[in-house]
Parts: C-alpha cells; sequence; structure tokens
C-alpha cells in the first residue's frame, strides 16, 4: 500500500522530467511534436488510401479502416505514454547493463517499472491522432456500437496495450542470455506486431488467425478488438483480449523473474548509458 501511494508522485515527477526535456526549446518541441504526428500518419497512409480507393478492404469499409488504423495507434500511445525510455524495448535496458540503475534504487522494480517511463508529452504525438480517427470514423457513421461498447473500448485499448507490452517483455527478458542479440531481435518482434495492427486480417486461412490470436497476438492489437466494438462480431469476442493480456503478462513475469535470478549469478556484460534517462 505504501508503495501504491508513490505511485501519482512519481508519474507527476517524470511528467515534469519530460515536460522539463522538450521545452528546453520551444521550436524543438514543435518540431519534434509535429514530426512524430506526421510520421505516425504517414505509416498508415498506404492503408488509409487503399481503402479509399477500394471503398474498403476485406469487407470492412473506409469508416471502420480509419477506426482500425485509431485504434492501434492509440495502442501504441498508450505504450509510448507509460513506458518510454527504453522501457518497452527493455532488451536495452539489460543488455546494456542498464537495469543496474533500477536495482539500485530503493524501491521495488515493479514500482520502477510503472512510473519511470511515464511520457505523457510523448504519447500525445500518438495519442491525438489515434483518438482523432476514432472520433472521425465514429462521426462518420462506423464508431462504437451501442453503451455497452462505447464502454468496453477504453478497457480494450488498455488491454491491447498490455498484449504489447509484455510481448515485448518476454522477447526483451532474452537480453538476459543473449544481450547483443536481444537487443537486436527484440525490435524486430515488436514491429511485426505493430506493423499487423494495420490491416484487416479477415481474408487470412483459418490457421493463420488462430497464430496471430495467440502465438504471435497481432490480432489483439486493432483486429480483433476493434471488430467486436464495431459490431462486426460479438461484443464477447473482445473478452479474447483481456483472455490475451493476462496470459502474456503471466509469461513475460515469469521469463523476466527467470532472466533476472540468471542476471544474479552473471551480472552485466557490457555497459552502455546510450538512451538511457538519468
Amino acid at each position: 500500500m505504501g508503495e501504491l501511494r508513490q505511485i501519482p508522485r512519481l508519474l507527476g515527477a517524470h511528467a515534469r522530467l519530460n515536460l522539463l526535456l522538450l521545452m528546453r526549446s520551444r521550436q524543438q518541441t514543435v518540431t519534434y511534436l509535429v514530426s512524430d504526428i506526421v510520421g505516425q500518419i504517414a505509416g498508415i497512409a498506404g492503408v488509409l488510401l487503399l481503402a479509399a480507393t477500394f471503398d474498403g478492404i476485406a469487407g470492412w469499409s473506409r469508416a471502420e479502416i480509419v477506426f482500425l488504423l485509431g485504434y492501434g495507434l492509440t495502442v501504441r500511445g498508450v505504450e509510448t505514454t507509460f513506458f518510454s525510455y527504453n522501457l518497452a524495448a527493455v532488451s536495452r535496458r539489460i543488455g546494456r547493463g542498464q537495469l543496474d540503475h533500477s536495482l539500485l534504487q530503493p524501491q521495488s522494480l515493479l514500482l520502477t517499472f510503472a512510473t519511470e517511463g511515464f511520457a505523457p508529452i510523448d504519447g500525445a504525438a500518438l495519442l491525438m491522432p489515434g483518438v482523432g480517427l476514432m472520433v472521425f470514423a465514429s462521426d462518420a457513421g462506423s464508431g462504437p456500437v451501442g453503451a455497452a461498447a462505447t464502454t468496453m473500448l477504453p478497457l480494450m485499448i488498455v488491454a491491447s496495450a498490455l498484449v504489447l507490452i509484455a510481448f515485448n517483455f518476454i522477447w526483451g527478458s532474452l537480453a538476459f542470455w543473449a544481450p547483443s542479440g536481444a537487443e537486436e531481435l527484440s525490435p524486430v518482434a515488436s514491429n511485426l506486431l505493430r506493423g499487423l495492427s494495420t490491416f484487416p486480417l479477415d481474408p487470412l486461412a483459418s490457421g493463420l488467425k488462430v497464430a496471430l490470436v495467440t502465438v504471435v497476438p497481432a490480432a489483439h492489437m486493432a483486429w480483433l478488438p476493434a471488430g467486436a466494438v464495431l459490431g462486426r462480431s460479438p461484443l464477447a469476442v473482445a473478452g479474447w483480449t483481456i483472455v490475451a493480456a493476462g496470459v502474456a503478462l503471466a509469461v513475460a513475469t515469469l521469463v523476466f523473474r527467470r532472466g533476472l535470478a540468471h542476471y544474479g549469478y552473471t551480472g552485466s556484460q557490457r555497459y552502455s548509458d546510450f538512451g538511457h534517462r538519468r
């Protein structure tokens, strides 16, 4: 309970640090935010153009595609807001020996991970276009269906973000055993999950869909929960994303704990302060 009471204070402290970092120069702040927003929208522009040209993709209307893309951007925005500074890419902290900074702090590692990566201004560059696209799609007539779906939407976004974060931690924890290799492999696995979130997966074969729901849970990044919220499938289907979040978190916790126990014997094989927030 004592640590729970510290969370708001620590989040506030890290939010101020995030603000100070960007406000060193107003020009730098504006340039950073605008370029990041433009970059993220450019990343989904191809799917938007395809949907506009062919009046939808794989049975999804243009407005539904816009909602799907907005959902995916919002999920990534939640990840960026709470797990910046190499926490989402934890392989860098582990592989570069930076985990020792966290282990030496007079607080639990869980509390550190829950607060140290808080960067609301960085996350806004993803959250603003993501939420904006979902609102635009809703105005176009393909938003959440009914009060139940509207109520479920924030919960689904959080569950999808937890799946993404846990998936990153599973791959990132391999850096306990292979620091250099995991640092290269982890971003590739994470980008695969993010990349697949921009497409409706309906045309895929059943076996591949099952794999994208279970082994590589890209379906939970947008397609499965967004489809349920839009009424394309029963709303109860979105519950699978909550289940996937719980399973992914359990696996990530197991892998990280075993890796940490191994780290206790071997320690860091190298150290680099590059990319570390001090």
